[in-house]
C-alpha cells in the first residue's frame, strides 16, 4: 500500500515536472514574440519620429501652404481690399523712388537738369497714373493656376532651406532597420510606419489572448505543484523532482520582462491658421527589461564601477544563490554525510537569508507602484500646459507575467525549503 503510494506520488512530480517545462517554454516563446512586437512598436512610434521630428513638422507646414494656396479664391469684396493694399504698396514705392531720385540730383547741375526734365515729361506722375493697372496685373497673376504651384513650390523650397540649415537632421537608422525586419517598404516612410503598428496591434492582440490563456493554465499548475510540496514529499527522488520544477520557474522568471513602463501622447492637436495640427501615438518613455536585461546593462552598458557592483549584486543575489540553493537541494539524499556538515547544512537551510529572491519581487512591486505615481504626475501636468492645447496621454507601469511567474518561483521555495526541514528532521 505505502510502495502505491509512493509510486502514485513520484508519477504526479514526473507529470508535474513534464507539464512545468511545457508550460515555460510556450511562456518564453509568447513572451518573448510578445516583448519584441512591443519593442518594436515603441521604436516605430518614438517621440523622436514624430512630434520631435522636423520632417514631420515641415510635412505639416507645407500642407498648410498647400491648402491655403489652393483654397485663395478672390471676390468682389476681398478683390477690392486686395487692390487696394497693393495699390498702397506701389504708390508707396513710388514715393520713395521718387524721393531718392530728388535727393541723387539735388547736389549737381546736371542732376538738376535731370530733376526738372523729369517733372517736364511728369514720369512719376505716370507711374502713379498707372499703379491701379499694375496692381490689376498683379492680382491677374496670382489667379493663375501654374503661378499658383510655383508660389507653393516656392515657400516649400525656403522651409526646407531654413529647417536644413537650423535643425539637426533626423536619423532613421533604427527605424528604417525596425520597418525592414517587419518586410515594411513604403516609399511614404509615414505610412509605412502606420502599416506597421497596425499590424503589430493586431498580432501582439493575438499573442495577449494566448497569454491569457496560457497563464491559467500556469496557475493551475502552480496550485498544483503547492498542493504537492505538502502533499507528495517526502523520498530524494520526489525532492529532486520538485527541486527541477521550481528550476524551470527560476529559468522563466529570469528570462521573462518582469515590469514595463510606458508613457505616451495618444494624442496632440491644435490649431496652426485655422489649420488641425494632429499627433497620435507618440511614445514619450518606454522600457521593459527581464532580471538578465539588467543585469546585462548595468555590467556591460553602466557608467562606472557602481553600475558593474549592482548588475553582479542583482545576479548573485537573485539568480546565483538561489540556483546554487537548489542544486544543494536537488543534491539532498537522506543521511548522505555532508548534508550534517556545517557548510552542507548552510547551503541548504540558512542560505535563504542571502538567495533574496522575495526582497527582488518586492523591490519590483515597489518599482511598479512608484512608476504609476510618476508617470501619472508628469503626463497630468503635460495635459494642462496649455488650454489652446489638446493632449490626452496615457502612462503607467504594468507587472507581467515575467513578475507573476518569479513571484511563484519565490513562494514556492520558501515552501520547498521549510518542507525540506521537515523530511530532513524526520
Amino acid at each position: 500500500m505505502i510502495r502505491s503510494w509512493m509510486t502514485h506520488s513520484r508519477l504526479i512530480w514526473f507529470v508535474l515536472v513534464v507539464t512545468t517545462g511545457v508550460v515555460a517554454f510556450q511562456f518564453v516563446r509568447l513572451e518573448g514574440r510578445n516583448a519584441l512586437m512591443r519593442q518594436d512598436l515603441a521604436t516605430i512610434q518614438d517621440i523622436r519620429y514624430g512630434l520631435f521630428n522636423v520632417d514631420e513638422w515641415k510635412r505639416a507646414v507645407a500642407e498648410i501652404i498647400e491648402d491655403e494656396i489652393e483654397s485663395f479664391e478672390l471676390n468682389e469684396n476681398n478683390r477690392a481690399e486686395l487692390q487696394s493694399k497693393i495699390e498702397g504698396l506701389l504708390y508707396g514705392l513710388v514715393a520713395t523712388l521718387e524721393t531718392n531720385y530728388r535727393e541723387e540730383n539735388a547736389q549737381r547741375l546736371l542732376g538738376f537738369v535731370r530733376g526738372l526734365a523729369s517733372d517736364l515729361l511728369g514720369v512719376f506722375d505716370e507711374m502713379r497714373r498707372s499703379v491701379p493697372d499694375f496692381a490689376e496685373s498683379v492680382i491677374s497673376f496670382m489667379e493663375e493656376p501654374e503661378n499658383r504651384e510655383a508660389a507653393r513650390a516656392f515657400l516649400v523650397s525656403r522651409l526646407d532651406e531654413y529647417a536644413a540649415n537650423t535643425f539637426a537632421e533626423t536619423n532613421y537608422a533604427e527605424l528604417d532597420a525596425t520597418l525592414s525586419r517587419l518586410n515594411v517598404q513604403d516609399e511614404d516612410r509615414s505610412q509605412g510606419v502606420q502599416r506597421a503598428a497596425y499590424r503589430l496591434n493586431v498580432e501582439m492582440a493575438q499573442v495577449n489572448r494566448q497569454l491569457s490563456r496560457l497563464m491559467w493554465v500556469g496557475l493551475c499548475v502552480l496550485l498544483i505543484t503547492l498542493a504537492a510540496l505538502f502533499q507528495w514529499l517526502s523520498t530524494s527522488l520526489e525532492i529532486k523532482l520538485a527541486t527541477a520544477t521550481l528550476l524551470i520557474w527560476l529559468g522563466v522568471g529570469v528570462m521573462m520582462p518582469l515590469l514595463l513602463v510606458d508613457a505616451r501622447i495618444d494624442r496632440l492637436q491644435f490649431s496652426m491658421l485655422g489649420h488641425p495640427v494632429t499627433f497620435t501615438d507618440q511614445v514619450v518613455f518606454f522600457q521593459s527589461k527581464s532580471i538578465l536585461d539588467v543585469v546585462r546593462l548595468l555590467v556591460f552598458q553602466g557608467n562606472g564601477l557602481g553600475s558593474m557592483l549592482a548588475g553582479v549584486g542583482v545576479l548573485l543575489f537573485s539568480v546565483i544563490i538561489p540556483s546554487i540553493k537548489l542544486g544543494a537541494t536537488f543534491l539532498w539524499k537522506k543521511d548522505a554525510p555532508w548534508t550534517r556538515s556545517r557548510v552542507g547544512k548552510s547551503l541548504l537551510f540558512n542560505s535563504a537569508k542571502w538567495a533574496m529572491a522575495d526582497v527582488m519581487v518586492v523591490a519590483i512591486f515597489l518599482s511598479y507602484l512608484g512608476f504609476n505615481g510618476v508617470l501619472d504626475d508628469q503626463m497630468g501636468k503635460l495635459e494642462g500646459v496649455s488650454n489652446k492645447l489638446e493632449i490626452l496621454s496615457t502612462s503607467g507601469s504594468t507587472l507581467l507575467p515575467g513578475f507573476f511567474v518569479f513571484f511563484g518561483f519565490a513562494f514556492m521555495s520558501i515552501i520547498l525549503s521549510s518542507r525540506l526541514h521537515s523530511v530532513a528532521s524526520k
